[in-house]
């Protein structure tokens, strides 16, 4: 699909914008948290009988192509959440980033060459990642 001219303006500036503001969050997680109620399996428990079972929670997430969960226990739960949803506010932006890029990279219908390439790799074309 074609990237209208009239967008390419507005893309440019989301790009700019984008560049400006997009920092990794030190604390953020990748992942996903979700709350279970396992059972234990007792026959005296009360999670017999409760359907709230055993409230635990948990952080799934990938490394190296493996899922890994990890217990989180109830008095960390709101820290980590904050830091999952500053991982995801991250990955977020960063497709964000790459999706605007790929359609500056579309030519406009009938006008020819792009308007945007991508600059080339230099020390100076590198977002303020990491402190050098």
């Amino acid at each position: 699909m074609k990237t209208p001219a009239a967008s390419i303006p507005a893309l440019q500036r989301r790009r700019h914008h984008l560049i400006a503001t997009l920092a990794p969050p030190p604390d953020g997680l990748p992942g996903s948290l979700a709350l279970s109620h396992p059972r234990c399996g007792s026959p005296t428990c009360h999670c017999r009988t409760d359907p709230q079972g055993h409230p635990s929670w948990s952080l799934t997430f990938r490394v190296a192509g493996t899922t890994r969960v990890v217990h989180i226990p109830h008095a960390d739960v709101d820290e980590v959440r904050h830091w999952v949803e500053a991982g995801n506010a991250f990955k977020a932006a960063v497709a964000e980033l790459l999706a605007t890029n790929a359609q500056l990279m579309e030519p406009p219908p009938a006008s020819g060459p792009a308007l945007f390439s991508p600059v080339p790799w230099t020390e100076s074309a590198c977002l303020p990642i990491f402190p050098g």
